[in-house]
């Protein structure tokens, strides 16, 4: 994922990158250290809040959609809540309102 930008190669171990290269700008960014694998799981978050389709985020992760809900669910941005219901209001007043009209005739 990450190249050697000494050598514009991908890196050989993950060991060299994280003691050449992660560390340290994890260091001067001020940012406490972390495993390089983590930067999944924020990729993950980030893709859920910005509300991208779980389907999408799990293939770019190369999980199943049931693996990746399972890991990310609690992700899923709840500020899209009343969004989500008005899609399901709308689908339920489009389907219910010529029922109703030919129940009266």
């Amino acid at each position: 994922m990450f190249q050697d930008p000494r050598l514009g190669k991908p890196w050989h171990s993950e060991e060299a990158f994280q003691r050449v290269y992660w560390a340290r700008i994890l260091k001067r960014l001020g940012i406490r250290y972390r495993r390089p694998y983590n930067m999944r799981h924020s990729y993950a978050t980030s893709m859920l809040m910005a509300s991208m389709t779980p389907a999408f985020c799990a293939r770019q992760l190369g999980h199943t959609v049931e693996m990746f809900l399972r890991t990310y669910a609690k992700w899923i941005d709840g500020s899209q809540n009343d969004v989500e219901m008005a899609r399901l209001e709308s689908a339920l007043t489009v389907l219910t309102v010529p029922l109703e009209a030919a129940t009266r005739a």
